[in-house]
């Protein structure tokens, strides 16, 4: 499974809720749809002929920021959060490399 996962905030003053959008590329659909079942909406999609990559982009509302780190820390691949400063964050490298492995 090659899955590639960009995210950011949305910031909205009119509300204390966290609303992330998660960018998506993976060469199968089915690889990607399990993962945002629950709570994700569909806001965008594409596809790359150059890669031959479906993209994805998802939306939710987190009641704080720990739900969302809590959220990407769950999965079993490398998630890049860009903040508004343009620096990223990166998640579960290490479980990202031990699922390829196999271990």
């Amino acid at each position: 499974m090659s899955l590639e996962i960009t995210a950011w905030e949305e910031h909205n003053d009119t509300t204390d809720k966290h609303r992330y959008r998660v960018q998506v590329r993976a060469k199968k659909l089915g690889d990607i749809r399990p993962m945002f079942k629950t709570g994700w909406e569909v806001v965008g999609e594409g596809f790359s002929p150059r890669n031959k990559e479906h993209i994805l982009i998802f939306s939710r509302e987190f009641d704080n920021r720990k739900q969302w780190e809590a959220f990407a820390k769950s999965l079993d691949v490398i998630v890049k959060e860009i903040k508004k400063s343009g620096k990223e964050r990166v998640f579960n490298v290490r479980k990202a490399k031990k699922a390829q492995k196999g271990g």
